[in-house]
């Protein structure tokens, strides 16, 4: 699998993988992934298998603006 941004109109780089489960070459992400990690059908890892905590985020309430500073 790949990493990094995509263009405007590329699709994503791990289509080539899509639908399937990939089982890394290295030993490093073999030992964190030992049972690989499947790619769903539009080339997106799911590593939901190994996590340790799921968080649940809400959608902005109506109205409300951003008021970060850079």
């Amino acid at each position: 699998m790949t990493t990094g941004r995509l263009g405007q109109h590329a699709a994503p780089p791990n289509t080539a993988y899509a639908g399937q489960v990939v089982h890394f070459p290295d030993p490093v992400r073999a030992a964190r992934h030992p049972k690989g990690v499947r790619v769903d059908e539009n080339g997106f890892p799911d590593f939901s298998p190994y996590a340790r905590a799921a968080a649940e985020i809400a959608e902005p309430r109506r109205g409300s603006a951003s008021t970060s500073s850079g």
